[in-house]
């Protein structure tokens, strides 16, 4: 009888315990909630200018605050009231904040709007990618992918100018829009049809889907759910498993 009591008690007295450390948690994160917001109200005070805050974290360095913004990653240092830009590299050589970067493009990329990407392909690897028609390493992307085992979901944006919006106006236009995809992303010139009235507010938009996403240069990748910016050949044959990872 005794050995039950003592069982039951050593029993109640983990579950005490166990509810104890789930409750520390809670008061934790609601802590350290309470700690970030208050961090951004000071950001924004001192930098106001800065255009919307998306996350506030601790850094890597002690002290040191990751603040998340569309147009990239900064760094602030609460204490001495300073923003700091760049980047926050490891002994190996990795770079934290691109790391970061990659880690806040694949989360706002999760709800992209897929009507408005011209699907090309049937392969079994996912590509969606950003890219202006004028651009030459999104050319060379093109010219990388378009024998791959891919389906590509591209975003079109016209990001270089009057010449860029005329072949994104030729893409809205055309009836066969895999066709001229192609025609676009080889660099041929194109003449927009006479009948095309795609109004201003439908090119832009893909432009402010692009921005709205934090992508601000192309060519932007997204192979099998991973990020590559640039055409960064080397990490496309990665992710399509055409090299091993860990021959380098």
């Amino acid at each position: 009888m005794k050995k039950n009591i003592r069982d039951f008690a050593a029993v109640l007295a983990m579950a005490v315990v166990a509810i104890a450390f789930v409750f520390l948690l809670s008061a934790m994160d609601t802590a350290q909630a309470l700690g970030t917001a208050k961090i951004k109200e000071h950001f924004l005070r001192k930098f106001p200018r800065t255009q919307g805050v998306d996350e506030v974290r601790e850094s890597p360095i002690q002290g040191i605050y990751e603040i998340a913004t569309p147009r990239g990653i900064f760094y602030f240092h609460p204490e001495k009231e300073l923003m700091i830009f760049g980047e926050i590299w490891d002994p190996t050589g990795k770079s934290l904040t691109a790391e970061r970067r990659a880690e806040i493009s694949v989360k706002k990329l999760q709800d992209l709007p897929m009507d408005k990407a011209v699907k090309v392909g049937s392969g079994k690897n996912t590509v969606i990618e950003f890219v202006d028609p004028e651009c030459p390493h999104c050319r060379a992307g093109y010219n990388y992918l378009k024998d791959k085992d891919v389906t590509v979901h591209a975003f079109v944006v016209p990001l270089f100018g009057p010449k860029s919006e005329k072949k994104v106006r030729y893409l809205l236009c055309s009836g066969d829009r895999v066709k001229a995809y192609h025609e676009i992303m080889a660099g041929q010139d194109v003449d927009v049809p006479a009948g095309c009235n795609v109004p201003n507010e439908r090119v832009s938009e893909l432009r402010q889907l692009a921005m709205s996403r934090g992508i601000t240069g192309v060519p932007f990748f997204l192979i099998n759910g991973k990020p590559v910016s640039g055409a960064n050949t080397r990490m496309m044959d990665q992710l399509l498993g055409k090299i091993n990872p860990e021959r380098r």
